[in-house]
């Protein structure tokens, strides 16, 4: 007490929980928040409950941490006065951090108190905070023993409205080892009328504890393009010997981060990455598929007869630094001369997409696993080509990977961002993954960077140099359309890769929808991140009222004022199937396909360009054939909500061919 009259000249009367409670500026709360964090536990718990009574207080940008430095060590002291406190406050944030740190306490008590809370728990938000915490301190953890409370808890947390606390309770349920939990989980999965997010969470649940019957079902869901993706990284988990068969047999018919996916897994293990060896010799899959990231994960598994095979293939192991300097001096002469074919920044793009993305981000999109590389210093050309060529010179501590072998053989190559003494979570390039302490077999350290030091394998000298172009460029690029990453033209899911007005475009039911209730005083579009040159686009479109205009754009620049310039295949009473130039020559082909269109109905609209050559569809009647060399011949895919009226444009079934 005698410090606390030091600070605070009637302290006796300022620790009452009272005046916590009647403090009226966040001034006010701000400074018995900072006393209460450096006082002792007894004058922590009579400021706290007053404190967190403020519930304007949880948007303010520094209180919500200042309470919880306050109440972070009484957790040791008295958890379940610490969580009431959380729990009857109204500092939301509170009741995840104080479950969060109690559950990581990996005691029993620690997780049966906060089953107990759970079950208690008067609103949804409150339950599902308490149950991440809980799976916090479970990460890991294949099995745990049940807590008395669990039985109290588990149906009413099952029965909520909430599908976040029935999903949650779910996956408890199957560490705490409950049986019907298990059963219940794989008729989530199975069921196809459930929700996407459901499943996936039922999915993620059943792989963590490695459910012995899951593997017929992810072998299953390979098909299913909601779950196919995390079913084939899923497999990565289960060495059996069926998995390769059945990720080759959908091989050809997967999108680029499938493809990704699928070949992560094929390279986890020995016998997966022999089968995949034997799939590429047999041209099932094409050399040009597998990536440096790829190449480095199969040279990880240390198998002779597999390193035997990817030197055959890709040449030999990563060579002496001495080598690699001639080689960036090469790659100098080939960037610098002059008379080379003209590099293409689109095309640049599309390799970084393929090659790099995963892991980096540039202007904004790509993965988080390396740095942001959209600050560093890319028109420094030596820098660029020491960071492609020679990735392993200088990796900084943050980026350095681990080589994790598992009791069951699977290999793992990634950064570990969280430790326990549990689990590992490791990011991978392709996924994080929580690895439990009690399967690992060995874990070592890699000399090597995350960032593979063999695009050259994988890569021809055209697209290194477009790359390395791309890498020094200044400024956003559309990325080339190929005919892989044409299967992610629209995901059907949200509006990644594209780029328009939020308040006009959205996605619905797999739909591209561009509505105004009001109309607009000038055009709108959708723009697609994808250039075309040579493309075939099909898709079904409806528009309300047909009296309203749309049209999709293709071979189109976006311009600085909202615009675009390019050809358009038109949309709407009196203009459906005909050709018009935008921002440019305007009408070009007068006759349209009127009469075969279905107002206010869904329509088959298809546009092709060849070269100089266009053609229409529509409802599969050839509108529009037409040729003209003043055509541009590259450039990006939008959609258009005309300015005027009340318009209500959908787009669905949209499928990109690129036409070689």
């Amino acid at each position: 007490m005698k410090e606390s009259r030091q600070v605070f000249p009637d302290a006796i009367e300022m620790m009452s929980s009272n005046l916590a409670a009647s403090a009226k500026t966040p001034i006010e709360r701000r400074a018995l928040a900072s006393f209460a964090m450096n006082a002792n536990a007894h004058d922590k718990w009579l400021l706290l409950p007053g404190l967190t009574s403020h519930g304007d207080d949880s948007t303010d940008h520094n209180l919500p941490y200042l309470y919880w430095y306050a109440m972070e060590p009484l957790t040791d002291v008295d958890a379940a006065k610490a969580l009431k406190i959380a729990m009857d406050g109204k500092i939301p944030q509170l009741v995840g951090w104080a479950a969060r740190k109690i559950g990581m306490s990996d005691k029993p008590e620690s997780i049966g108190l906060l089953v107990k809370a759970a079950g208690e728990a008067k609103t949804a938000d409150q339950q599902v905070a308490i149950l991440q915490g809980i799976q916090a301190g479970l990460r890991g953890k294949r099995q745990f023993p049940m807590p008395k409370a669990w039985e109290a808890a588990f149906p009413a947390l099952i029965k909520s409205e909430n599908a976040a606390v029935r999903s949650q309770a779910q996956a408890l349920a199957v560490v705490f080892g409950d049986k019907n939990a298990f059963l219940a989980l794989r008729k989530v999965v199975a069921d196809a009328k459930a929700t996407t997010a459901a499943r996936a969470a039922a999915l993620d649940s059943l792989v963590a504890a490695k459910d012995a019957d899951l593997v017929p079902i992810l072998h299953s869901l390979v098909v299913d393009p909601a779950l196919r993706g995390a079913a084939i990284r899923g497999l990565a988990a289960f060495d059996d010997a069926k998995t390769p068969g059945v990720i080759l047999a959908v091989y050809g018919t997967l999108n680029a981060a499938e493809k990704r996916d699928a070949l992560a897994t094929l390279s986890a293990r020995v016998g997966f990455a022999k089968a995949m060896m034997k799939a590429m010799a047999d041209k099932k899959i094409p050399a040009s598929d597998v990536s440096a990231e790829t190449v480095r994960q199969l040279r990880n598994l240390q198998d002779k007869d597999l390193d035997k095979a990817v030197a055959e293939l890709w040449g030999s192991v990563r060579e002496t630094s001495e080598d690699r300097k001639k080689l960036i001096d090469l790659w100098k002469v080939k960037v610098e001369t002059k008379g080379l074919p003209p590099v293409d920044l689109n095309l640049g793009r599309a390799v970084f997409a393929k090659t790099c993305q995963q892991c980096h981000t540039l202007y904004g999109v790509g993965g988080k696993v390396g740095p942001d590389i959209t600050g560093a210093n890319r028109s420094d050309l030596n820098y660029v080509l020491e960071n492609i060529l020679d990735p392993s010179a200088i990796i900084p501590k943050e980026y350095a990977a681990t080589r994790i072998a598992t009791l069951d053989d699977r290999v793992i190559i990634g950064i570990v961002k969280e430790e326990t003494k549990a689990a590992l979570t490791v990011v991978t390039a392709t996924e994080t993954v929580t690895v439990p302490v009690a399967d690992i077999a060995s874990r070592k350290p890699s000399e090597l960077s995350m960032m593979p030091d063999d695009i050259l394998k994988t890569t021809t000298e055209s697209e290194l140099r477009s790359l390395i172009a791309y890498l020094r460029h200044t400024a956003q690029v559309p990325m080339l359309a190929t005919t892989e990453n044409a299967k992610d033209f629209f995901n059907g899911k949200d509006l990644s890769g594209w780029d328009g007005d939020k308040d006009v475009w959205s996605v619905a039911n797999g739909e591209i929808v561009g509505k105004t209730e009001k109309g607009l005083k000038a055009n709108t579009f959708l723009k697609s991140q994808l250039a075309v040159t040579d493309f075939k686009l099909s898709l079904k479109v409806k528009l309300t009222p047909n009296s309203a205009n749309s049209g999709v754009q293709f071979r189109s620049e976006p311009l600085p004022d909202g615009e675009m310039r390019g050809p358009q295949a038109d949309i709407g009473a009196g203009w459906w199937g005909k050709l018009y130039e935008e921002s440019g020559r305007g009408l070009l082909v007068k006759e349209g396909g009127e009469k075969f269109v279905k107002e206010n109905e869904w329509n088959d609209y298809v546009v092709e360009a060849k070269g100089t050559h266009v053609k229409i569809w529509i409802n599969g009647n050839l509108v529009c054939d037409y040729e003209d060399e003043k055509l541009s011949r590259r450039g990006v895919v939008g959609f258009q909500v005309h300015s005027g009226g009340p318009t209500d444009v959908r787009f669905r079934d949209i499928k990109l061919e690129v036409l070689k």
